[in-house]
């Protein structure tokens, strides 16, 4: 087999390039693990967390540890971290090209310029496919609370449009980011959606079919659950605002949060303030695993979006989890959510409302039954996208890039 060339199913060697830990960034996880499945040699470069080793090994895939660690910040904070970042991976990649002689590097933002870390492979023979996580210019409107025609926006559309012409291939998320990208000048052909889809293990399968059809003993409170990054942008507040209310009327509620993130103080001061005691319970970050427990324990799960220019376009990973752990969800009224599940496969109720939660989960308190249909209609939506189908359509993209 030649360098270049060759035909699919060939072993290659690819370096996943990504700006987080590993294997917990799931999205990246599940394309390793595929690119192992199939035979292929994998090198991923990555940061490190305090107390990991700087090189490691994972299901046989290298792993490749960067001396940073991952840190939220101002504007100056990120540009910072990420133009370190860029450095180290640029030279890392480099010298792992030389070495390997890599046909595939896939950089996964963000940011979207890490794309350049892979020039020098490039330039040596290697082809480039970009992972495109995030929409930057809208995350940075949303966070900062900026318009479009900011400064920083308008240099990270530049940056952004740079990072796509750069690539040969583009994968990305959904279908609300495949037309922004197209809407600034990516050829159509050149992109590709796979979803962020849950890859569920074993036990998670077995738990979610067995939960179905389970119900709630007469007496036990009705339990909300929601999950991951404690960030503003999450609506965390809204739904413990939302809590309150339903203890005022005298419903026998539960909620557990599981995750960590900048704003979990500030929630646990609003649960003080209204004196919401243990109805409300963070349980810090867990791995999927162990949060399976209080998740098969809810009855109600929440994603609770604060509606804007970003969160709009989002499809998020957990929302997708509920619906394959077949578990009934209320969700903040999105439009790629809207679009991807339509009217009946979830409940909605107007962002920033928490009036508005209280009465959409009342309802679905009173109605066992809505919630079971809920549940079966997201199922249908969900299980023919289920990742063994992106999967393999995520290896064809790779493997076509070695032909």
């Amino acid at each position: 087999m030649s360098e270049r060339g060759g035909r699919t199913g060939d072993p290659m060697r690819v370096c996943v390039v990504r700006q987080y830990y590993f294997p917990q960034d799931p999205r990246v996880r599940k394309e390793v693990s595929a690119l192992l499945e199939r035979g292929h040699e994998v090198d991923v470069v990555c940061l490190r967390k305090e107390g990991e080793p700087r090189e490691d090994t994972w299901r046989g895939a290298r792993i490749h540890r960067l001396p940073m660690s991952h840190k939220r910040g101002g504007v100056l904070g990120y540009v910072w971290n990420y133009s370190v970042f860029l450095l180290l991976a640029t030279l890392a990649c480099l010298k792992l090209h030389v070495r390997r002689r890599f046909h595939v590097v896939q950089v996964n933002t963000m940011p979207d310029i890490l794309v350049f870390s892979a020039l020098m492979p490039r330039l040596l023979g290697a082809r480039v496919l970009l992972d495109m996580h995030e929409v930057m210019p809208e995350l940075f409107m949303s966070i900062y609370a900026i318009p479009s025609r900011h400064p920083l926006v308008r240099l990270l559309k530049v940056l952004e449009w740079l990072s796509l012409k750069a690539a040969n291939r583009i994968i990305t998320v959904n279908e609300q980011c495949a037309a922004i990208f197209r809407s600034r000048g990516l050829a159509p052909g050149k992109l590709s959606i796979i979803l962020n889809v849950p890859e569920l293990p074993e036990e998670a399968q077995a738990a979610a079919e067995s939960d179905a059809s389970l119900q709630n003993e007469e007496g036990e409170p009705f339990r909300l659950f929601s999950h991951g990054s404690i960030l503003p942008r999450y609506g965390y507040a809204v739904l413990i605002r939302a809590m309150r209310l339903l203890l005022d009327q005298g419903r026998n509620v539960r909620l557990d949060i599981v995750g960590q993130g900048e704003q979990q103080s500030e929630l646990e001061a609003l649960c003080a303030e209204l004196r919401l005691g243990d109805a409300v319970a963070f349980h810090g970050y867990q791995p999927f695993t162990e949060l399976l427990k209080p998740m098969r324990a809810a009855d109600l799960c929440v994603v609770a979006l604060i509606k804007d220019v970003y969160t709009d376009i989002m499809l998020p990973n957990k929302l997708f989890e509920y619906v394959a752990m077949r578990k009934p969800v209320i969700a903040s009224r999105t439009e790629a959510v809207l679009d991807f599940f339509g009217e009946d496969a979830l409940a909605y109720y107007e962002s920033e409302s928490p009036e508005d939660m209280a009465r959409t989960i009342a309802a679905l308190m009173d109605n066992p039954e809505r919630r079971a249909a809920m549940t079966a209609q997201a199922w249908q939506r969900m299980e023919p996208v289920m990742w063994e189908r992106h999967k393999v359509e995520y290896l064809e993209i790779v493997e076509s890039m070695h032909r």
